[in-house]
């Protein structure tokens, strides 16, 4: 699904957004939704005028993050990244399937988003109880300079209370500000995850989805 401020690149839409509302629009479609108080909305490939699913696989190609059960990585961000009004350069990438501009404070017990407990200033395109190394499990990392986004990949991570759960699922940060989750193979319980954004004091955020089904095989 794509997350982008409100008025930079909509598709035509058969309903007007208000501010504030922050769950998807129910009766009109659950596959878009918001915008948050900032101006955030998502919008997902099973809607019209919404992504394109198209998955590059760096497990082989971008460089593997150590994060272990619990973990954090940090990386750069090699261009300005502007997430809820800020400037970014650094995002700490977590095992349990989120990522944050703020400090590197583990929880694997995802809540409703926006939370004033930390973690705060939060991109989650999965954020569940995640063991990343265990049975085979990657987390990768590939600066695509080309199209001048960061690319991060959580490749058949498992979910530590289901040993069966196989999950595939990428996080994309663009230059323009947009944000891109795509989800490849989602083998196993997908009920049990936060999907979102959050900004830096836990007041505002865009959530999608907070313990519900709604991921799928092929989704953007």
């Amino acid at each position: 699904m794509l997350i982008l401020k409100d008025g930079t690149r909509l598709p035509l839409l058969p309903y007007s957004l208000n501010i504030g509302e922050i769950q998807p629009v129910k009766g009109v479609s659950e596959n878009i939704g918001g915008p948050d108080n900032f101006g955030y909305i998502f919008i997902d490939s099973n809607e019209p005028g919404g992504p394109v699913f198209s998955w590059t696989d760096i497990s082989g190609t971008g460089t593997q993050l150590t994060v272990g059960d619990e973990g954090f990585a940090l990386i750069n961000v090699f261009f300005d990244f502007t997430f809820y009004g800020q400037i970014r350069n650094q995002i700490q990438v977590s095992a349990n399937g989120f990522l944050t501009f703020g400090s590197p404070v583990q929880q694997n017990i995802n809540p409703v988003i926006p939370n004033s407990a930390q973690p705060n200033d939060i991109i989650a395109p999965f954020w569940d109880d995640l063991i990343p190394g265990l049975d085979g499990g990657t987390v990768h990392v590939l600066e695509d300079f080309t199209n001048r986004q960061l690319i991060i990949q959580y490749t058949n991570v498992r979910r530590a209370a289901d040993p069966n759960t196989r999950l595939s699922f990428q996080v994309i940060i663009r230059e323009n500000q947009e944000i891109l989750f795509q989800y490849l193979t989602m083998t196993g319980v997908t009920n049990s995850a936060t999907i979102g954004i959050e900004n830096a004091t836990g007041t505002d955020g865009l959530q999608i989805i907070n313990n519900q089904p709604y991921v799928t095989n092929n989704l953007a």
